[in-house]
């Protein structure tokens, strides 16, 4: 038997189910990859009382492990919720294809803790990931991402990589949108001295103290080949989530530059903000 258990966001996040199938478990796995943990494998070991056994990227992808269930029961444990990764969803297709029975057990994942924030789930867009830059390096398709969703008015939740400093991860985001905004700005824009301005849409320019730019320049608000340009303003910060060093941040981006934040964390770029919303936000600002 294989049993896929979520751990929650904190060291007792495991549900009463998950802890009385680890004691019937003959191994104890640990996905060890996709996080950095709020605490440690001895303290994780303590509350299971079990040994836990950590797995690497590469064991997990092979499935190899997943032969142990056909003679007996094992279990691989995930922060989090079991099915956050789709990795984990390849090793319940192992499962049905060579008949090895399994059980997955629910628990509480980041996606379900970032409500507290007070911006409504069902109004966020597709998920993003920001990987950490090499020098030669520098994908960005988590910028079109948050366009995307900005586009639709929906609010943006940015997974950033394993180990990667709030500081770094926080500058590599403003770099991104920086270099985006250069790319994005159209030759007929430039040619009527708009460039300096940040276009997040035609509510931006509305809004703003300049005034739409004439038929002259040949911009136009339907045009396909019109491109957005992507504006940092205000955004959220959620560290540790459910754990008792739990924080949360709401602030111009340049504000938090200087702020200390622990791993595991995430940031969400707001979209159109419901007053509900905006005042839920409120209570982080600092």
């Amino acid at each position: 038997m294989f049993y896929l258990i979520g751990l929650g966001l904190n060291v007792k996040g495991i549900s009463i189910e998950g802890l009385e199938a680890v004691k019937k478990c003959q191994k104890v796995y640990l996905e060890s990859y996709t996080v950095d943990f709020p605490y440690s494998v001895e303290d994780l070991e303590k509350e299971l009382k079990a040994g836990v056994i950590k797995l690497s990227r590469e064991q997990v992808e092979s499935e190899r492990f997943l032969n142990d269930a056909k003679q007996e029961d094992i279990a691989m444990l995930v922060y989090g919720s079991p099915l956050a990764a789709t990795t984990h969803i390849s090793l319940l297709l192992k499962c049905k294809k060579e008949n090895i029975s399994y059980k997955i057990i629910h628990s509480a994942s980041v996606v379900d803790a970032i409500a507290e924030t007070g911006l409504q789930l069902y109004k966020f867009g597709r998920t993003a990931s920001m990987p950490k830059w090499q020098r030669n390096y520098k994908p960005e398709s988590f910028v079109s991402i948050i366009k995307e969703n900005i586009k639709i008015k929906a609010h943006t939740l940015l997974l950033v990589d394993i180990g990667m400093p709030f500081s770094e991860s926080l500058k590599q985001l403003i770099e991104a949108a920086e270099r985006n905004q250069k790319n994005n700005v159209p030759p007929h824009l430039k040619r009527c001295g708009l460039q300096g301005h940040l276009f997040l849409g035609c509510s931006e320019i509305k809004s703003s103290k300049l005034r739409p730019p004439s038929k002259e320049c040949g911009f136009n608000f339907g045009h396909k080949e019109n491109k957005m340009s992507l504006k940092l303003d205000k955004v959220v910060v959620c560290s540790r989530m459910g754990t008792k060093e739990q924080d949360i941040l709401y602030n111009d981006i340049s504000k938090l530059k200087k702020k200390k934040v622990k791993s595991p964390f995430c940031i969400i770029i707001p979209g159109e903000l419901h007053f509900i919303e905006e005042e839920a936000l409120r209570r982080f600002k600092n």
